[in-house]
């Protein structure tokens, strides 16, 4: 039911010049009494034009100018406060006019003690050890309401709060590194409570070792392809490098990074642009195409048609990528050796 209106008419005022300038004349708020903390509309009406409208809500605040296109025009209002308060609309810029009226405003309710608000009670995560490299749930239990989470993996890296709708509720984490590590659930906005456990995190097994190079050099001519697929972490080329060699890498595919069939990427990166901070390589592009020499660093390739060794060993070849089970696709790459570079078994 629409609800009945105030309406006052204003006190005054038409200049000489008349079809040049607008008139407030009246300002109506809800005749019912409102409640404090919810929105009030506020309409002010008159003669047009009128560019502006300064509104006094009347409870001591500052008052505000609106700019309008005309009038009729309407403002939102939220009152802090209960009370009776005298609503004051004042024209501005070409328009003259000032209009009065009286709102009365409720208190909020009280809240309901006890639930309002949820506390985290307990944190769960694999009993035995998981591997380093590998995703990980973690479920956070409790009381609801709940809307957000805290979580410190306890590895050192930087504590994620994630928005959640109620509890249980389990997120995924990915350990770089082994160790035994304190994992911290801490309820946050309507949510209190703190629950703690430890985890057992294996490291990730060695990568095969490179077989020693004992056949010569291929020539520049050389373009075997190497197929990556987007659920392998590393795959093997066969191309071993010095530090200092230059290969020329020419790529095709398109992986798809999860289970959004629209989350999908090229050799360079996803189109998106997100990143995957648990990703090998967490400050580029999600879903590119990387490389590792030997136990070296993780490279960026991307679409770069040179890669430059930065170690000694074989070359393998990967996608930037954190959760590698829910992948599909793959990357189809051509290796090109420099003369001075690479050698493939």
């Amino acid at each position: 039911m629409r609800p009945e209106i105030w309406a006052v008419t204003a006190l005054l005022i038409v200049p000489m010049t008349g079809q040049q300038r607008g008139v407030v004349n009246g300002v109506a708020v809800p005749k019912t009494p409102v409640q404090a903390g919810l929105p009030v509309d506020i309409t002010i009406t008159g003669t047009n034009p009128c560019g502006a409208v300064r509104v006094d809500p009347g409870d001591g605040t500052e008052r505000i100018t609106h700019p309008t296109t005309q009038v009729p025009t309407t403002v939102r209002y939220v009152y802090r406060r209960a009370g009776r308060f005298e609503v004051r609309a004042e024209g501005m810029g070409n328009c003259d006019g000032v209009a009065t009226t009286t709102i009365q405003v409720n208190p909020a309710p009280a809240p309901i003690a006890g639930r309002q608000r949820g506390v985290v009670n307990g944190v769960a995560v694999p009993k035995t050890a998981v591997q380093a490299g590998l995703p990980v749930d973690i479920t956070i239990t409790g009381t609801n309401p709940c809307g957000a989470v805290r979580v410190d993996p306890g590895d050192g890296t930087e504590r994620i709060t994630h928005a959640i709708t109620q509890v249980p509720t389990t997120v995924r984490y990915v350990y770089r590194k082994a160790g035994r590590f304190d994992v911290r659930a801490e309820g946050m906005g309507n949510c209190d409570g703190v629950a703690a456990t430890t985890i057992q995190v294996n490291p990730a097994p060695a990568p095969p070792t490179a077989a020693p190079r004992t056949d010569a050099p291929p020539s520049s001519r050389d373009r075997d392809e190497v197929i990556v697929p987007a659920t392998t972490r590393w795959t093997r080329t066969g191309v071993y490098l010095r530090e200092g060699d230059a290969v020329r890498i020419e790529s095709a595919g398109t992986v798809q990074l999860s289970t959004d069939v629209a989350d999908t990427s090229s050799p360079g990166g996803a189109g998106s642009g997100r990143r995957a901070p648990s990703a090998p390589m967490p400050d580029r592009p999600a879903g590119g195409l990387i490389a590792r020499i030997g136990d070296g660093p993780a490279l960026f390739v991307g679409a770069d048609p040179i890669l430059r060794a930065n170690a000694s060993g074989e070359l393998y070849l990967g996608v930037n990528d954190d959760y590698l089970a829910d992948n599909r696709g793959e990357f189809r790459v051509r290796i090109a050796a420099r003369p001075e570079g690479s050698r493939r078994r």
